[in-house]
């Protein structure tokens, strides 16, 4: 990709990483990050931040508010407030500062929640922008978000359903894809195993943890590298408890 001198590179991680490798002479010319990267705050209360210029340039931050969604694999991105958005019930300090190279700076966020919120979790993000910085005539920018996830007391529903369960061939193995839904009112961290029972032989297979935000729908997949083959009958088990089971063809 070629740029025009003047031109600016935005760089947006919802997920600030870490330190950059190397020692000090190997400094990129900018980079910030944010220390931790999830937050959660317990109705109206706040928290801090750290953030951490490890770029050779001083980096001029301003601070804003978002919100964001997660597909179905569990990617997040920046998208519109929703019906669970806590986006404006955010509020921080200070909304701009400088950090030196090598520097750190403290972020005290704070959430205040209305009266008749749903109970239940609500997300959001904190948008942490750089100023661009000149790198060989190009402006660099960094964007990160830092997710924020507001818990409001009252009656709380837990409530995780299987919709689906699909089986993809990947060469040698088989691929399980199970569609899970949060029916709650909590960011579910939900663990998936599906249990195969076929010619006299039982194997389960473990799927990844996966966030899912409440009222949303998450696909969750298990790598099955065993023998069974045929007909074979799933029982989909969500945290340990049996939600569904299907026929299936391995």
């Amino acid at each position: 990709m070629i740029l025009a001198p003047g031109a600016a590179i935005a760089v947006l991680a919802l997920a600030a990483a870490g330190a950059p490798n190397g020692t000090s002479r190997e400094r990129p010319l900018a980079s910030l990050s944010a220390s931790p990267t999830r937050i959660a705050l317990s109705g109206s209360s706040r928290t801090s931040v750290t953030l951490t210029n490890f770029g050779a340039t001083r980096a001029q931050v301003s601070v804003g508010r978002g919100s964001f969604t997660l597909d179905l694999r569990g990617r997040p991105a920046i998208g519109r407030p929703g019906p669970r958005s806590a986006q404006a019930w955010l509020a921080f300090r200070p909304s701009a500062f400088s950090i030196g190279p090598g520097g750190k700076a403290e972020l005290e966020v704070a959430a205040r929640v209305p009266a008749r919120a749903a109970p239940g979790d609500h997300h959001a993000l904190v948008l942490l922008a750089t100023r661009p910085s000149r790198v060989g005539g190009v402006g660099v920018r960094m964007r990160l978000g830092v997710r924020v996830s507001v818990r409001v007391p009252g009656k709380i529903v837990r409530r995780v359903a299987v919709r689906e369960l699909r089986v993809r061939r990947s060469g040698r193995f088989r691929k399980l894809h199970v569609t899970v839904a949060n029916l709650g009112d909590l960011i579910e961290t939900s663990g998936v195993t599906v249990v195969l029972s076929g010619r006299g032989r039982v194997e389960r297979v473990h799927a990844e943890l996966r966030e899912i935000l409440p009222r949303t729908l998450a696909i969750l997949t298990a790598r099955y590298t065993g023998r069974l083959r045929g007909q074979v009958l799933a029982r989909v088990e969500v945290d340990g408890v049996a939600r569904r089971s299907f026929r299936l063809r391995l």
